[in-house]
């Protein structure tokens, strides 16, 4: 009898799949396949965005230090409850499970955990689903976010010297026990309510209007005003000390004077993974939603306006110039040093009038390990020239060539045969997508609802939207499935931009190369003392990374030109 591990994850105790739900699911599964539970590991109202939850980070420190268990599967009630990341990020953590004997297995879905193309191909894709259910949401979030903050709401947590008191769609408070409700800090409201600002506690915002004065009329640095609040024992909203940073951002927040500012960042489509992390991007002026006076200033606004100068007049934060500027390349952060672990990134040197590139680690001479790199350097254009001799020596084998084509055949004939192109799921959300219009346009004939309500106007947009999106996915599935797709015809066309790899990468920009060559490049490594690079790559990394043609590009995983 195979020995299995019972995964469960919820990510709130509204989800209809809750944890006890699973539980039972995974049970008679087990039962009925003959399997024996080794263990339980549960992560109740975490997220699935990430691997860095307490439940599998212990399942996965078990398997991964020696397999005590002798378990042979991970038993999920789908994947969706074993992670919602990235398809690239799940593909690498699978590869890492499966080098310790152990894979997934999904209780409700045709996932078996045989390694087998087929399993490997329906495991990507859902995954590729799963990843897009988040995308979906934080969609909806933010689009829910604007309306609030358009009708005067506050949307999220409250700043440092103001707190949240709830009211109504009227913004009329909300009385308990005789008193307004005025929320703690990190306690939720009621779904049916809303907040807006109020003075909070005197201490902070004492140190709120310190701050501004001291950098206003006394010229004070951030470091030295971070410094003063941690000696009068201030602390951040997170009950952290304050660092420049932090108070940089309260100087900077329009919230003080009585705004309310939503969608100046958002996070950067791409990068997000296990190993980047999140990183974030300025949005466009014209998505950036401020209203104004929706709350008390606790800053006058020419004091405001003041300590905006200051910051104007210094140019903003430090940049670094000259020859230790860094600069984005094609194999930044890719490079990783055998000695110290650091990255190498590409910096100028400047040598008789001239300006050279080279990759450089960052921990030399940084003392982040008691291995310190020495000085080598590796030329831009030498490494670019030997990484593209690499690939072009390794794709040009039979071994590639059979491989990517068996690939590709097995791919195909699983996409036309998979639920993925199957329009009858669709069609039931575009059902129930009309019925909730209809029960919106029936409340207003019967006068129920307010035509010119802004909550039902963007109710019927969004409904709107969303029959627009799945009209337009439905229309793509049928003309694909009605197409005459030639899986022999699609795998020679990619042959032929394999085997031109470097005259496709130079004609994209630095962000495609860079896409194109991590998915083939699974590691690049640099030894500064026998000066050498050494390249591990996948040889279907980067056929599992193209478009190809004839496929609908919300079933691929990347949209490389032609």
């Amino acid at each position: 009898m195979k020995r299995i591990y019972g995964y469960l994850r919820a990510s709130t105790d509204r989800q209809d799949a809750s944890v006890p739900a699973q539980r039972q699911a995974i049970v008679e599964f087990a039962q009925h396949e003959n399997l024996e539970v080794a263990d339980w590991f549960t992560d109740d109202g975490v997220s699935g965005k990430t691997f860095d939850r307490p439940g599998y980070r212990r399942m996965r420190a078990l398997i991964l230090g020696g397999n005590p268990d002798g378990v042979e599967h991970i038993v999920v009630w789908s994947l969706s409850r074993f992670s919602r990341v990235a398809p690239d990020d799940f593909i690498a953590e699978k590869r890492e499970l499966a080098r310790a004997g152990v894979r997934i297995i999904s209780a409700t879905e045709p996932i078996r955990g045989e390694g087998t193309m087929a399993d490997g191909l329906l495991g990507y894709i859902s995954a590729y689903q799963n990843r897009e259910f988040l995308v979906r949401l934080s969609t909806d979030v933010r689009r829910g976010m604007k309306a609030l903050v358009q009708n005067g709401f506050w949307p999220s947590v409250g700043p440092l010297g103001y707190a949240r008191q709830v009211v109504d769609n009227n913004r009329q408070p909300v009385i308990v026990n005789g008193q307004p409700l005025v929320l703690k800090r990190g306690q939720l409201k009621g779904d049916q309510n809303h907040v807006v600002l109020i003075p909070g506690d005197p201490g902070e915002q004492d140190a709120v209007r310190f701050m501004f004065q001291k950098r206003a009329y006394e010229r004070w640095g951030l470091r030295r005003i971070a410094a003063a609040l941690n000696a009068a024992g201030h602390h951040t909203i997170n009950g952290q000390p304050w660092k420049t940073t932090t108070v940089r951002s309260c100087l900077t927040n329009v919230t003080y004077i009585g705004h309310t500012r939503y969608g100046v960042r958002r996070k950067l489509a791409g990068v997000r993974n296990q190993i980047e992390g999140t990183k974030l991007q300025r949005n466009p002026v014209s998505e950036i939603v401020v209203v104004e006076n929706t709350h008390e200033a606790l800053i006058p606004a020419e004091l405001f306006e003041r300590v905006q100068q200051t910051f104007r007049k210094s140019g903003g934060r430090s940049k670094r110039v000259g020859c230790g500027q860094r600069r984005l390349m094609l194999f930044s952060s890719a490079i990783t040093c055998k000695h110290c672990g650091a990255h190498y990134q590409c910096r100028p040197r400047n040598k008789c009038g001239r300006t050279y590139y080279y990759y450089e680690c960052c921990g030399r001479g940084q003392g982040r390990t008691d291995a310190r790199c020495d000085s080598w350097c590796i030329n831009v254009e030498k490494l670019k020239k030997f990484i593209f001799g690499e690939i072009q020596r390794r794709v040009s084998t039979d071994e590639f060539r059979t491989a990517l084509r068996a690939y590709l055949v097995g791919r195909l004939g699983q996409l036309l045969r998979s639920e993925v192109l199957d329009t009858r799921r669709i069609d039931r959300d575009i059902a129930l997508a009309q019925q909730k219009k209809r029960r919106l346009i029936d409340g207003i004939a019967e006068g129920v609802l307010d035509r010119h309500d802004q909550l039902v106007v963007q109710k019927l947009a969004e409904i709107d939207d969303e029959l627009l999106v799945l009209t337009t996915q439905r229309e793509e599935i049928v003309r694909v499935v009605g197409s005459d797709l030639d899986a022999d015809a699609i795998a020679a066309t990619l042959l032929e931009r394999v085997n031109d790899l470097a005259g496709f990468l130079e004609s994209q920009d630095v962000e495609t190369q860079r896409k194109a060559l991590f998915a083939f490049c699974r590691r690049i490594m640099a030894d500064a003392q026998r000066r050498e690079i050494v390249v591990e790559t996948d040889l279907l990394g980067l056929a599992q990374n193209e478009t190809p043609p004839g496929l609908p590009a919300g079933l691929c995983i990347s949209n490389l030109p032609e």
